[in-house]
């Protein structure tokens, strides 16, 4: 969601931008409808307690970007 609909500020979500930056993987918030996440190249969520995850469509995985792997094999080292 748009950080001013949240109640605390996205410390891991500032993480995964810098860590991004570094790495030269683009992100992109959006407010985005159903159909434009199904045209996402990929979709993750944040939090303190997974870190980063790819987000899923029920029970079928949602897309995965190699950029989205890599996010989260270098957090997991930060």
């Amino acid at each position: 969601p748009s950080r001013s609909l949240v109640q605390l500020p996205g410390t891991t979500a500032q993480r995964v931008e810098s860590t991004a930056r570094r790495l030269g993987v683009e992100i992109v918030e959006v407010c985005a409808d159903v159909e434009q996440l199904k045209k996402a190249d990929a979709i993750f969520l944040t939090n303190a307690l997974i870190g980063i995850h790819p987000a899923r469509w029920g029970n079928q995985p949602g897309p995965v970007h190699d950029g989205t792997l890599r996010l989260a094999e270098a957090l997991g080292k930060a």
